[in-house]
């Protein structure tokens, strides 16, 4: 496989509460692109009473009986009463995928060094664009395999353009900036030492803080910077938002089926038992990330090859495999692989309508 060059094909992969497109598509050039659409919304009508527009039920010809159980059971005992209230009335998923569409690239590249440069050529465009329209560039950036992934950045941005960077953290760990578990020692260790940002221009969170008070400033500093005036909602959109992806599928400092994930209203979350060390954090909430005009996410190596094929190919609960709630609002969300990252991928199945029965693929 070389560096730029990939199948390429639109799909999307259905979960259990979503519905997807996936068609072929043949070119020499982009990657696999997948457009996730709104989730099935299911209408169901109890025959309670009698059947529902006439229909009868061969199991129950007067219609389903107002209360379910009470009966013998084959071992003797008799079957508990349900206490539900019937199909589609109980209370919502605590964690829900939003119903807008999504554009998804998924790109392969040869190897780590030919995905930097693929993604610091991606950043740069993105960064001229920017600047050219409205005199500035938003970058919001995570830990250390993608802070990694950025030593090429200073080959592909023009130096002068730097001067209209502004630099966020998604995701930080409330430790001091000098320890190893910092992200933003990661990120000037890498990129920030080595090209000309202003430093008041890099915005940390409140060194020395704890997760409350860190995510309350620095949520303030979002909400009210002028840079940051360009609004999907209430949320401030960044150009880019580069992310990573963990091995239990967490993005920046959101973990699985986390009360951090469900939060709608925040900017920036508190984090304060995080499953690995250090366990207190702060993070940005899932609506800001997916108000972000391109979410990129950076995976590459072997060691993240089964986390790829999950994220991409099983079908998971909403809140159970956080990077697939990755959603842009308004935006493009990307993968950027390496060949190794990617090894664990099918696709070669992804257009075939038996291995995706909720998608819309042809049935042939």
């Amino acid at each position: 496989m070389q560096s730029h060059a990939a199948m390429n094909v639109r799909v999307g992969i259905a979960t259990p509460s979503q519905r997807s497109t996936a068609h072929l598509r043949s070119s020499a050039s982009a990657a696999v692109r997948r457009v996730c659409r709104a989730p099935v919304k299911v209408q169901c009508t109890l025959m309670q009473n009698g059947a529902a527009d006439g229909q009868l039920n061969s199991k129950w010809p007067k219609g389903i009986p107002p209360q379910m159980g009470g009966h013998l059971m084959p071992s003797g005992q008799y079957a508990p009463l349900s206490n539900s209230s019937g199909c589609a009335t109980g209370p919502p998923h605590l964690y829900q995928y939003h119903d807008t569409e999504t554009n998804t690239s998924v790109r392969v590249f040869q190897n780590q060094q030919a995905a930097s440069g693929g993604l610091a050529m991606m950043i740069a465009e993105a960064s001229a664009k920017a600047i050219a329209e409205r005199g500035i560039f938003t970058i919001a950036i995570t830990g250390k395999e993608s802070t990694q992934a950025l030593t090429q950045l200073s080959l592909a941005v023009k130096a002068s353009d730097f001067a209209n960077w502004h630099v966020f953290f998604a995701g930080e760990q409330c430790v001091p900036f000098s320890s190893l578990e910092s992200n933003y020692k990661w990120a000037q260790d890498f990129f920030l030492s080595k090209i000309p940002i202003p430093p008041t221009q890099v915005h940390t969170i409140e060194e020395g803080t704890d997760p409350n008070m860190a995510a309350q400033l620095y949520e303030a500093k979002l909400r009210y910077m002028p840079q940051m005036a360009r609004k999907v909602g209430p949320f401030p959109v960044f150009d880019i938002v580069l992310l990573e992806v963990g091995e239990r599928g967490e993005v920046a400092s959101l973990y699985p089926n986390k009360p951090t994930l469900m939060n709608v209203e925040s900017c920036v979350v508190p984090v304060l038992d995080a499953p690995v060390e250090p366990r207190q954090r702060v993070s940005f909430s899932l609506p800001l990330l997916n108000a972000a005009a391109h979410v990129m996410v950076v995976a590459l190596g072997v060691h993240k090859r089964d986390t790829v094929s999950r994220a991409l190919e099983c079908q998971a609960l909403p809140g159970a495999m956080p990077v697939q709630m990755l959603r842009p609002t308004n935006g493009e969300l990307s993968y950027l692989l390496d060949a190794d990252s990617a090894s664990g991928l099918s696709t070669g199945a992804w257009t075939d309508w038996k291995k995706w029965p909720r998608s819309d693929l042809p049935k042939k």
